[in-house]
């Protein structure tokens, strides 16, 4: 692996400081290989997660669990640098192995294997993190075709909405992007105001019941979280930025 590809795994892990991602970020958009790279590199990061979530729910086969149990959990120094989701993965699988197989392969995720499903809300986080320091490529689809963007993540996330206008809170609808946390698709609009800052709103299908806005300190970000009927909400932005409760507020009426 080019020292060029392990910047941009470290990228996409927020491991680099503002002045090297924004170093980087601009080689990206006078290099469209660069950037090629970068994409399919978030692509396999978004598989990955996606398949890691499937994993938790299918039982583990009693010949995986006595080879994982018997390997070695270091890591050698001079390994070459994995993409963050396969670790998850073997450390997944080891804590299976370390609190008994017996529940998990019945399917019941509690004690430690629960602490290795996916965080929906955490992983959302993630992606805020690495494209909110975005410029060009902020979203997936544009603020100009809306009509297509509503369309197409109702239908991918199974959440219906409508695009809340928060312009009197100093800030611009740039579009959205189809995001994978928890193994389940998750619907992403981004407003940027004339600072750069950038706020998304985010949801995901559930069936939980309905719950109260919650506020929560995720990676540095300030977010809101909350639920109604057949979905989950969380709006995410710069910490300490006192628009999020309006925005969450209208956010509960799309």
């Amino acid at each position: 692996m080019n020292d060029l590809s392990m910047q941009l795994s470290a990228l996409l892990d927020g491991e680099l400081s503002t002045a090297e991602a924004e170093a980087l970020q601009q080689k990206m958009q006078a290099d469209p290989a660069l950037q090629a790279e970068y994409d399919r590199l978030v692509s396999a990061n978004n598989l990955a997660l996606a398949e890691f979530a499937a994993m938790l729910e299918q039982s583990l086969p009693l010949a995986l669990a006595r080879t994982v149990s018997q390997a070695p959990l270091a890591v050698p120094a001079n390994m070459p640098r994995a993409p963050r989701p396969w670790l998850q993965i073997a450390a997944a699988l080891a804590l299976a192995v370390l609190t008994g197989t017996g529940g998990y392969m019945a399917g019941q995720r509690q004690g430690a294997v629960q602490l290795a499903a996916a965080d929906w809300v955490a992983e959302v986080a993630t992606y805020h993190k690495v494209y909110a320091a975005q410029g060009r490529h902020l979203v997936e689809v544009p603020a100009s075709e809306s009509e297509h963007l509503v369309s197409w993540l109702s239908k991918e996330t199974g959440v219906p909405f409508t695009i809340p206008d928060l312009s009197a809170q100093g800030l611009t609808f740039e579009g959205g992007r189809l995001l994978v946390a928890a193994g389940q698709p998750v619907g992403q609009l981004m407003y940027r105001d004339a600072s750069g800052a950038v706020i998304a709103l985010c949801f995901i299908a559930s069936d939980k019941p309905a719950s109260e806005t919650v506020r929560r300190d995720l990676d540095g970000f300030d977010a809101l979280i909350w639920g109604k009927p057949g979905a989950r909400f969380i709006v995410i932005g710069p910490k300490g930025d006192d628009r999020l409760p309006e925005v969450a507020r209208i956010g509960q009426n799309i």
